[in-house]
């Protein structure tokens, strides 16, 4: 059987990403694809640990969730020919945890996604997209502190379609069907084109 497609969703606090891969799976379905929607952290013990604020190491913890999730969940599926849409994955790691001098030799630790979708809106849209969603986020961290450390996660993630082939930045500042329009042309071009191929597409054409 042909190995599935590993997809990604990424980006920061507020740029829609969880709501752009639902959309996608939905879409994926309805055109007669078997779909496998997840997310990390993976395990609930992880999703325990980053809401009680207290300090870890993290990339230790998010190292070990993600084999978990792949041996258990991830390459399963994909064994199985699905698609398989990950909401967060080791790109995460890369931009909150390392620097990039390390990102090679992380992610080759793990499997490489076919493609890779940086939703991107500035750090002042996505905290008041947060913000409207859950006020507890200035409880946990002031709202400036919490700034600083994004502009910096937001900078390496735009960093990331150098390193990684597979990976496009999407404009996320419109409404989620118009951003949605563009994930799926990346999509459509992806199962038309060669995986190889499809990689350096991205440098002919820019979705905004």
């Amino acid at each position: 059987m042909k190995r599935g497609i590993f997809i990604v969703t990424e980006g920061i606090d507020g740029s829609g990403k969880s709501t752009q891969a639902k959309m996608l799976a939905l879409w994926l379905r309805k055109r007669g694809k078997k779909v496998l929607l997840t997310r990390e952290p993976f395990t609930d013990r992880l999703r325990k640990q980053l809401r009680s604020g207290k300090n870890h190491n993290w990339l230790k913890l998010f190292t070990q969730d993600r084999q978990i999730h792949l041996r258990k969940e991830v390459i399963p599926a994909l064994k199985k020919g699905m698609t398989v849409i990950c909401d967060r994955y080791y790109y995460s790691t890369l931009v909150y945890q390392l620097q990039p001098k390390d990102w090679e030799k992380y992610s080759s630790e793990f499997i490489r996604p076919d493609l890779g979708l940086i939703f991107d809106v500035s750090v002042s849209i996505g905290l008041k997209r947060r913000l409207e969603r859950d006020t507890r986020i200035q409880q946990k961290r002031s709202f400036f502190e919490r700034k600083k450390v994004l502009e910096q996660v937001r900078k390496k993630y735009l960093l990331l379609p150098k390193v990684f082939p597979e990976v496009f930045i999407i404009n996320a500042v419109q409404k989620p069907n118009s951003i949605f329009k563009n994930v799926k042309n990346v999509v459509l071009q992806m199962e038309k084109m060669k995986i190889k191929n499809f990689q350096s597409y991205k440098f002919q054409k820019k979705f905004k």
